[in-house]
């Protein structure tokens, strides 16, 4: 039987997402402390999801906003 997502815990799911996809766009505008802030609002939530973006080849697991908190994003 398959896990069920409460409301409360999908809410969590989507401010994670939004707070990565956040940081990637300020550090993409060069705002880095900025983009530091909402990194580190993702990794305050305690998930470790592995979301996939094939098109643009990212996958926004807990590794990932680690990696970018030590190095902004950019595109390559």
């Amino acid at each position: 039987m398959a896990a069920t997502i409460t409301k409360p815990q999908e809410q969590v799911v989507e401010f994670y997402l939004v707070s990565v996809w956040q940081g990637i766009l300020l550090d993409l505008l060069g705002e880095r402390e900025r983009a530091l802030t909402h990194y580190r609002n993702a990794l305050s939530t305690g998930l470790d999801p592995s979301i996939q973006h094939s098109q643009y080849d990212l996958i926004l697991d807990r590794g990932f906003v680690e990696d970018r908190i030590e190095r902004p994003f950019k595109r390559d």
